[in-house]
């Protein structure tokens, strides 16, 4: 009888830990999901950091592309005022010369 009492105690011990391990395992777990949420948002912030890194890296290149379109205008249009101003100062020395040449 002895025996059967102490097989008896030993269930008992037996059965409460596991379920104080049960209980430990059920808050691992609960743990384990409010980090792998914690993850989960932080590699989704990641995620559209480089999706917003990629994006203002394809609008600066069409912006510079932009820019040096206006640039190699500018650029043109100085070409064209130079020559321009070349071809004024050309005829007023030509008119210039034919008044002299008329003076005397």
């Amino acid at each position: 009888m002895q025996l059967s009492g102490v097989v008896e105690e030993q269930s008992q011990k037996l059965n409460s830990r596991v379920t104080q391990l049960a209980g430990v395992v059920s808050s691992n777990k609960a743990d384990q999901a409010h980090l792998n949420a914690q993850v989960n948002a932080e590699l989704k912030r990641r995620q559209k950091v480089g999706s917003l890194h990629t994006t203002v890296k394809k609008l600066a290149k069409k912006h510079n592309r932009k820019a040096l379109d206006l640039a190699g205008i500018v650029e043109e249009n100085a070409i064209k005022d130079a020559a321009g101003r070349a071809n004024l100062k050309k005829i007023q020395k030509a008119n210039y010369d034919g008044i002299k040449s008329c003076e005397h």
